[in-house]
């Protein structure tokens, strides 16, 4: 049970407690309250509560009352409320001068100003008279928003509501930014921070490369919860390099960060390239870090080209709602009408569509230059059909449309909706699964931009594939059957339709006790068609072939390891069989490889018949002391009892010795590799494929050549090749150079040489560029292009795309 004590002049004279004490009200009460006279004492303890006539509540354990100095003592827990201003002060050890109505706290001390701040600091100084809390020790200060503020003294007045202090002062946000002030003033009620000297060091991620030092410096700067405005404010996400300036910075008048909007405003600004101005905007803005879709300007682009001359590429991103956006690009030229291009994305619950367009005009017309708009028009969409009896059932729609052949060369349009600027496809396609049932139909039209108009169409309505796991015979072979159909109009006036059944079988590896490794596959067909005008098939009205073909592969891997290297020799044959008849395709491309050379069957929709033995193998070098095999070789080559006429003459396959087919691979260290592909004729004296590809790194030299040679039954004597070569200076400057030739017309297609200087921040590159062509609206052409790329401004493409909500 608690006791109570009064306190009063009437009281303590009452009990001849002293005759010199002030004229105030105290009130004390504690579970234990103890008189003592002789000192003129008041001892308290057990859930001490002291209240004064100004407001003053003190809780703590202990409490010692000096009647005579008019000072409280408190220990243990210590609480201090000032009930008329909602602040408290949480310490183990307090000093309360009531003369002077001042409060001092020893040691660690907590504060609590309107349950807004927490400030942890020492020795801390209450004056009731002016309502202040002052230190001059170590203080950090957190607020509700995640910022956590680092000083070195501070002084707040409950009457201005504001916070002070001088010196070495960090604030670090939720973000991990820091911010470095020389002094700060913090108001309370408004919920805002005034500082000198600003020096920001924003988070390594917020720019997306952790190599920067973003960071801003500035005379001063207000810091509010929806707004922060910088005066004089310079702007790098550079690494720092110690005495050496930035690569790039942006200096402004004045920067506002609105923080609702999530923008960055900037006032006059300039940029800097290693300290020279190089150009003045007046007003702009950019989202901030943590934007990942807002409408705004992204980054600007220049263009140069002898066909339309200088421009500049200004794309505008509209985020129109969570689920859908648009940019829209406008290339200006100098000599030339616009050109204007817009991508639109939409996002449903079970959809994801984009459309790409664009339109453009000449200004003069020439013999190159017709006359008329022209224009593009791409779609494509992604459905979910999303059926309950189907594990997967998507629906895929792909339109691709160009007015004039050329369109997109001649302005060098890039969509990712589009892969080939001459071969363009308009597509319907649907995918269906259900437990190991697979259903694929199509409905496609291609055209070759390269064909005269008559030729360029061909039709694909409908094509559809339907596959089927069967059950398994035992546990020792997997079986399959499918089923494929398809009708084409191609080439003018040439139709084909088809429907071919297959059964495919393959047998789990059988392995001798010496190390033989056998399976044997097998596929029996049945081809139906109707083919009109068409040279290799069949031209009644109805057709049908029926085929089948098994081999037995078998393969040795002997294998010899020593403590420095591993040697495999495999040695593999097949023998296959297929009896029957087969359809003419002795005009149709095949090329033989090692990569088809023990296929089972190479034609993808006719079987290959004959008898026949296929012979190669593998032999794999590999140093142990490196971590890749540095040198493979595969070789193979087709025996058949008697010659096949109706098999591809590209192939070889018509012989009744094939040609030997090999690929050598050669890793010289890790850097550096060459690989060369052959195709040897029969009698080993005519190369008729000849491939050499090599890549290669010594020290700063970077390179890569290819060479590729066609003779005799592939290719009437081509011979083609490119090159590569990269010198790196050091880390940041370097040449490149790029170039491809015909060497039977001696015509070289293409050359390109380029310097680039790059940095983490910034990217400047001078390129010349020379095309060797001539096609209705293009002619050879000569470019030179100089670019710079601020990173990460240049960096920024068209945002993601949110999620759709219900």
């Amino acid at each position: 049970m608690k006791n109570r004590l009064f306190v009063n002049c009437f009281f303590v004279f009452f009990l001849s407690f002293a005759t010199n004490l002030f004229c105030s009200e105290i009130d004390i009460s504690a579970k234990n309250v103890e008189l003592l006279k002789e000192e003129q004492k008041i001892k308290a303890e057990g859930d001490v509560v002291v209240e004064d006539e100004n407001g003053i509540i003190i809780n703590a354990d202990k409490v010692l009352f000096d009647k005579e100095k008019n000072i409280i003592d408190a220990e243990e827990n210590v609480k201090i409320q000032d009930s008329l201003e909602n602040n408290q002060i949480e310490s183990d050890k307090m000093k309360f001068f009531r003369n002077d109505e001042k409060i001092f706290s020893i040691g660690k001390t907590l504060i609590k100003i309107k349950d807004l701040y927490e400030i942890v600091t020492k020795n801390i100084l209450f004056e009731n008279k002016t309502k202040s809390i002052s230190s001059n020790e170590e203080t950090i200060i957190t607020d509700l928003y995640g910022n956590k503020i680092e000083l070195e003294k501070f002084k707040y007045s409950n009457s201005s509501k504001n916070l002070r202090s001088q010196g070495k002062i960090k604030i670090t946000d939720k973000l991990d930014n820091h911010y470095y002030f020389d002094d700060i003033l913090i108001n309370i009620e408004e919920k805002s921070i005034a500082g000198s000297n600003l020096k920001i060091r924003f988070n390594k991620n917020s720019f997306g490369n952790k190599e920067n030092d973003p960071r801003l410096v500035a005379k001063s700067a207000i810091i509010e919860n929806q707004n922060t405005s910088v005066n004089e404010g310079i702007f790098t996400t550079c690494k720092e390099r110690k005495g050496k300036c930035p690569p790039w910075k942006l200096k402004a008048k004045k920067i506002v960060h609105d923080k609702k909007k999530k923008n960055i405003y900037y006032d006059h600004a300039v940029l800097n390239i290693y300290d020279v101005p190089i150009l003045y905007i007046p007003k702009f803005f950019h989202p901030d870090p943590t934007v990942q879709r807002q409408s705004g300007l992204l980054t600007p682009s220049l263009t140069s080209s002898s066909l339309t001359g200088n421009g500049v590429n200004l794309p505008y991103y509209f985020a129109l709602a969570d689920h859908k956006d648009l940019t829209i690009t406008p290339k200006l030229y100098i000599d030339e009408n616009p050109l204007i291009q817009s991508e639109y994305r939409h996002k449903t619950k079970n959809s994801f569509s984009e459309i790409d367009t664009s339109f453009h005009r000449y200004k003069e017309n020439t013999n190159k230059k017709l006359k008329g708009t022209r224009t593009h028009f791409f779609a494509k969409s992604d459905i979910d059909l999303d059926y309950i009896d189907f594990e997967e059932s998507k629906l895929l729609i792909d339109i691709q449309r160009v007015s004039s052949d050329s369109y997109l060369k001649v302005h060098n349009l890039d969509s990712k909706l589009v892969s080939n600027k001459t071969h363009l496809t308009n597509s319907l396609e649907a995918n269906f699964v259900k437990e190991n049932i697979y259903f694929d139909f199509e409905m496609n039209v291609f055209e070759n931009l390269t064909q005269n108009q008559s030729d360029r169409f061909e039709y694909v309505l409908p094509n559809f594939s339907l596959t089927k796991n069967l059950p398994s015979v035992g546990k020792i072979a997997l079986m399959e059957f499918n089923s494929t159909g398809s009708y084409r109009e191609f080439e003018t006036n040439k139709k084909l339709a088809k429907l071919i059944n297959k059964i495919y079988m393959k047998s789990v590896n059988f392995i001798s006790e010496y190390g033989f490794v056998t399976n044997l596959e097998a596929q029996i067909s049945n081809k139906n068609y109707n083919a009109q005008k068409t040279s290799s098939y069949k031209t009644e009205s109805n057709s049908y072939e029926l085929g089948g073909v098994a081999a037995l592969t078998a393969s040795w891997p002997l294998e010899k390891e020593s403590n420095n290297s591993n040697k495999k020799f495999i040695p593999k044959f097949m023998i296959r069989s297929s009896p029957g008849s087969m359809r003419n395709v002795s005009e149709d491309q095949l090329k033989l490889d090692t990569n088809n050379v023990f296929s089972l069957n190479k034609l993808s929709d006719d079987i290959e018949t004959g008898n026949s033995v296929i012979v190669g193998g593998n032999y794999i070098y590999e140093n142990k002391n490196l971590n890749y095999e540095t040198f493979n070789l595969a070789l193979g080559q087709v025996f058949s009892l008697e010659k096949n006429s109706k098999m591809s003459k590209q192939s070889s396959l018509n012989q009744e010795i094939s040609d030997l087919v090999g690929d050598m691979q050669v890793k010289f260290s890790e850097n550096s590799s060459l690989d060369y592909k052959f195709s040897l004729d029969q009698n080993l004296n005519n190369l008729n494929y000849n491939e050499i590809s090599s890549s290669f790194e010594i020290g700063n030299l970077i390179g890569n050549i290819n060479f590729t040679e066609e003779n005799n039954n592939i290719g009437s004597n081509n011979k083609y090749g490119g090159a590569g070569l990269k010198i790196d200076f050091d880390s940041s400057n370097s040449i490149n150079f790029k170039t491809r030739k015909n060497f039977v017309t001696n015509e070289t297609e293409f050359y390109n040489l380029s310097y680039q200087y790059e940095n983490d921040c910034l990217r400047a590159a001078l390129e010349f560029d020379r095309k060797f062509y001539s096609d209705n609206d293009l002619e050879p052409s000569d470019n030179l292009v100089f670019t710079i790329t601020i990173i990460p401004f240049g960096k920024l493409g068209t945002p993601s795309i949110g999620s759709f909500n219900d």
